[in-house]
């Protein structure tokens, strides 16, 4: 017994494929040439630079001078002036609308 879905091995369909890979490369290009580091802890992991349970600020003075992007892990990227707010002069990151919590795991990219 054999399946086929109709119109799965078209020509248009594997073009269709190609063009959405060669988008999504892209896109993973195009954030690889904008991120030059990135900096990741996890609230309570002991780390130098970790924000403490509770506090609403981070700070990195290699954040300094440039736009960073937070993600926050299994919530996805914040929103500048919404989520937090950047000082570049400082290299500080202040939450907004909540605190740094233990356990959560953010990755902060410049």
């Amino acid at each position: 017994m054999s399946y086929s879905t109709p119109g799965l091995l078209t020509d248009e369909s594997r073009w269709l494929a190609k063009l959405a890979r060669f988008q999504r490369m892209a896109i993973h290009n195009s954030m690889m040439n904008r991120v030059q580091s990135s900096a990741t802890f996890v609230i309570g992991d002991g780390g130098a630079n970790t924000p403490t349970n509770g506090a609403t600020t981070y700070t990195n003075t290699a954040l300094i001078d440039t736009t960073p992007s937070v993600f926050l892990d299994g919530v996805g990227f914040l929103k500048l002036s919404t989520d937090y707010s950047f000082n570049s002069a400082t290299g500080v990151i202040t939450l907004l609308a909540s605190t740094f919590t233990t356990g959560h795991r953010y990755v902060v990219l410049y």
